[in-house]
């Protein structure tokens, strides 16, 4: 029952919590913005969502720009020399997908759900792991049970393994119950950066 009430809880969150959205946004951006004025604040990027469907995702940019795209894409690795100093702070407290939000307001993504992949990682883990594709199933969301239980992976198959295991679990056990105790964790990490990798 709850599948198919969750876009609900996605947009009260967002319109009960529209005035934080907005002043962190701004907030960040413009910290990006005075650190580097060079670089852009944001940076989007093409996933995968649910069914297979791809969309543009948003982020505050982290890392220096380069051609991590496509066919030249590599994982992200904990102490990537490619972050920023901004970003670093950013990554740890998960401000840098706080753009997302706009992505949820327009139904390609939800708050709680599997981290959408670019599509080359998806072709290609979904080859070697076994019930990789379930993770298209429903919509990617912000923060999930992967991210809270495991955080960043540095594209190591068992760690990418540990993730999809989090990820069908929380699939099979879709409740409002467990998406709030997500959220909650998740809120933890954005105020104390604690659990995050």
């Amino acid at each position: 029952m709850y599948k198919k009430t969750k876009r609900i809880f996605d947009l009260i969150f967002i319109i009960f919590f529209s005035p934080i959205i907005i002043i962190t946004t701004f907030t960040v951006g413009l910290i990006i913005k005075l650190t580097d004025l060079n670089n852009d604040i944001f940076y989007k990027q093409e996933r995968v969502g649910k069914d297979g469907k791809l969309f543009t995702i948003y982020k505050f940019r982290t890392m220096i720009k380069n051609d991590n795209y496509g066919t030249n894409a590599v994982s992200t690795s904990i102490d990537d020399q490619r972050i920023t100093k901004i970003g670093k702070f950013l990554r740890k407290h998960r401000l840098d997908e706080f753009p997302q939000f706009f992505n949820v307001l327009i139904g390609d993504m939800s708050i709680i759900g599997p981290r959408p992949e670019q599509k080359v990682f998806v072709e290609k883990l979904s080859l070697r792991l076994k019930n990789y594709n379930t993770r298209l199933n429903v919509k990617p969301g912000i923060t999930g049970l992967a991210q809270i239980k495991h955080g960043y992976t540095s594209g190591n198959i068992d760690e990418e393994e540990k993730k999809l295991n989090y990820d069908i679990k929380y699939i099979n056990h879709i409740t409002f119950y467990n998406d709030i105790k997500i959220l909650f964790s998740s809120i933890f990490v954005v105020l104390f950066g604690v659990g995050s990798r």
